[in-house]
């Protein structure tokens, strides 16, 4: 989610990852049927992670690198959320002071809004100074696997301490940025990310669905919930977290040569401006939540719960059209 290839031609295959996990975000707060929501929650965020890895550079000093985050992800926390907060306040009274303190603390679950890019600035941060510190990838790799270490099995599972800005799931998901980073920065990296996507996608994509398949079937791990640190068993989560994002990628890339047409304009679409619907679907749900409520339509049935996903992503188009528009400064003001 955090700003794409700023001045260069897009990848389009990034926007493709970016708008599928985008598109299952928004379905798996839809209370959707629990077989869907085993198959599609566990890589619904990782997707974020590793292509925010491929896209990550450290040519910039560390005070231009920080000054950039900061108004690329940390900016729209603020002025994105404050718009929600006004909605918050409009609909249901909420205590605007309680809000701003959730978007300044950002802890799971207390007005955390956009609390994913919360989670994202501290873990490219963190990933900054590791690249630059470490000597070689495999160290980088390695001080990586640690930190993931580290953030379950001390801070979550003996600390259990919800920290601020969500630096816990920011520890345990950096080897997928390392990921991302390693098949575009390194040159044995790319080669083999290449190969597997490219050279033999129908091979990949059909040992990775295999294997999620399995990690997703053989174990029900849908009491996961990794916003508020809560994974069920670790393990199943990881590997199939990992598999569902190689399916997901190898079906990216296979898209990406295919002809344009109306579905992958319309995912394409949704991949660009992933953060205005991350900030505002929730508010949407909630908003047609209330009409169906009235009107008597139920959208949790395994159909009606994909349709409902779709009309939730096509009124997205509002918000986003008048920001991208008319205030396009909320998503990263112009320094002079």
């Amino acid at each position: 989610m955090a700003e794409i290839n700023a001045g260069k031609a897009r990848v389009v295959w990034v926007d493709y990852v970016k708008g599928i996990c985008m598109f299952t975000v928004i379905f798996n707060h839809l209370h959707v049927p629990d077989i869907y929501y085993r198959f599609t929650y566990p890589f619904e965020l990782v997707g974020f992670f590793f292509v925010s890895g491929y896209t990550f550079s450290t040519k910039s000093n560390w005070r231009m690198f920080i000054s950039n985050k900061l108004m690329s992800l940390v900016f729209p926390i603020f002025s994105l959320g404050m718009i929600n907060c006004l909605f918050s306040w409009l609909a249901k009274g909420t205590n605007v002071w309680d809000y701003i303190s959730g978007l300044v603390m950002q802890i799971p679950g207390r007005w955390d809004d956009l609390w994913f890019v919360a989670c994202l600035f501290i873990m490219e941060v963190i990933f900054y100074f590791v690249v630059k510190a470490a000597p070689s990838n495999l160290c980088r790799f390695l001080i990586c696997i640690l930190l993931s270490l580290v953030g379950y099995y001390v801070l979550v599972v003996n600390v259990g301490i919800s920290l601020p800005w969500h630096i816990q799931n920011a520890c345990i998901f950096i080897p997928c940025l390392w990921a991302g980073y390693v098949c575009r920065r390194v040159y044995k990296g790319q080669m083999l990310f290449n190969y597997l996507t490219k050279n033999h996608p129908w091979r990949t994509l059909i040992v990775a669905a295999l294997c999620y398949m399995t990690a997703v079937l053989v174990y029900n791990n849908s009491q996961a919930d990794v916003h508020l640190l809560r994974f069920g068993n670790f393990i199943v989560f990881y590997i199939s977290a990992i598999t569902g994002l190689a399916m997901v990628v190898c079906v990216s890339v296979m898209l990406e040569s295919c002809r344009s047409n109306f579905f992958l304009k319309a995912l394409s679409f949704v991949g660009v401006n992933t953060l205005i619907y991350y900030a505002f679907q929730s508010k949407v749900i909630s908003g047609l939540a209330v009409l169906t409520a009235k009107s008597g339509i139920q959208y949790n049935s395994y159909v009606s719960s994909i349709i409902y996903c779709v009309a939730i992503c096509c009124l997205l188009l509002i918000p986003t059209y008048i920001i991208k528009r008319f205030f396009p400064f909320l998503l990263k003001p112009k320094l002079k």
